[in-house]
């Protein structure tokens, strides 16, 4: 099975996540690796952790920082590295109800985007049997099942109730397609939406499941979202 490993999103706290990506995921079931990435460490939006506030202080100073390129180069060895200017997202201000609260969240337009362009980048490269959709702050914290994978599904991790989280996806092209192209239609399921009452993921779920009819599986692979503040989140 030749797998195509596609990092997206700020690189965060990758250096606490490279080394269990390639002994966890890479050893099981090695492929090529490549990488969209922003300039900046991180956004200089918040998130639920901090109120959805945007950063200040130290916090933002540490966001603001420029990625380490070069170290992430060295550390992942991908076929690409495609890097962009942090920015704010596309997103029509009649849009928005709550600017307060909503600046964190339009900055899902930006990850979606990122996993588009790798993905269109990683399959004009060559043709792989899985894509694997997954990020550099992602601390995989147990030998992946490789046995879950297949053509027959799009497989991802989970913690939240409707079923679907959109941390990690892994699927073949046809699938992993339309699952990227969920940037080009965010704004009719969630933005144009009363989105503050609506979770991404369930938003995520009608696209995905409802409408586009692809079988999502759960994974019992254990992984965390190691944060550059607080605390880390457990996804399994």
């Amino acid at each position: 099975m030749e797998i195509a490993y596609l990092f997206h999103g700020h690189s965060r706290s990758w250096k606490s996540c490279y080394r269990n990506f390639f002994d966890n995921v890479y050893s099981q079931i090695p492929g090529d690796i490549f990488i969209h990435t922003w300039n900046t460490v991180n956004t200089n939006r918040g998130s639920y952790w901090n109120g959805w506030d945007d950063l200040t202080g130290k916090n933002l100073e540490e966001s603001s920082k420029l990625a380490d390129i070069s170290g992430i180069h060295a550390s992942y060895n991908p076929k690409i590295l495609y890097i962009e200017q942090d920015k704010d997202p596309n997103v029509p201000i009649e849009y928005i109800k709550d600017h307060h609260f909503s600046r964190a969240n339009l900055g899902v337009k930006n990850m979606l985007e990122g996993s588009r362009k790798i993905f269109e980048i990683a399959r004009n490269y060559k043709k792989y049997d899985i894509y694997f959709s997954t990020r550099m702050d992602i601390n995989y914290t147990e030998k992946f099942k490789v046995e879950e994978l297949s053509k027959d599904h799009i497989l991802c991790s989970n913690s939240r109730p409707d079923g679907i989280y959109d941390i990690w996806m892994a699927g073949p092209e046809n699938y992993m397609d339309v699952k990227t192209k969920y940037y080009y239609f965010i704004d009719d399921y969630w933005y144009k939406k009363n989105y503050n009452e609506i979770f991404y993921e369930s938003a995520l779920k009608e696209y995905l499941i409802g409408d586009n009819k692809i079988p999502v599986s759960i994974s019992n692979s254990k992984c965390e979202i190691v944060r550059i503040f607080g605390n880390s989140t457990f996804v399994k």
